[in-house]
């Protein structure tokens, strides 16, 4: 379950970021591409149980799903909905994710604060 490492990790850099204000957060939005790998109902989880271990179980966590996005060799930018979708340009399976194939912390929130990651 690699939800649970990713969850650490989301914790291990607010704390290490913002330590001096760790103790007041009140909630994390993440963002998790649709490519990701990543089971959202898992990393919730995961996220909780380490709140709970830090005595920080009301903290709200929002996570929400980004749709992919790639580029093709032709430079055609597209919406990527399944592994298999060519390019609808030249029919290509050759490109680059721009978005959506990983997890990241988007905005974290200390008492009525947000701060930008």
């Amino acid at each position: 379950m690699h939800e649970f490492a990713i969850a650490k990790d989301i914790i291990n850099t607010i704390k290490t970021n913002y330590s001096e204000n760790y103790n007041s957060l009140i909630a994390i939005n993440i963002l998790s591409g649709n490519f990701s790998g990543t089971v959202i109902d898992s990393l919730q989880f995961g996220l909780e149980t380490i709140l709970k271990e830090e005595k920080l179980e009301n903290v709200s966590i929002r996570i929400s799903e980004v749709k992919a996005k790639v580029v093709c060799e032709c430079g055609c930018e597209y919406e990527l909905n399944d592994i298999f979708d060519l390019c609808p340009e030249c029919s290509s399976y050759t490109r680059d994710f721009i978005s959506g194939d990983g997890v990241m912390i988007d905005t974290i929130e200390f008492n009525q604060e947000e701060k930008k990651i």
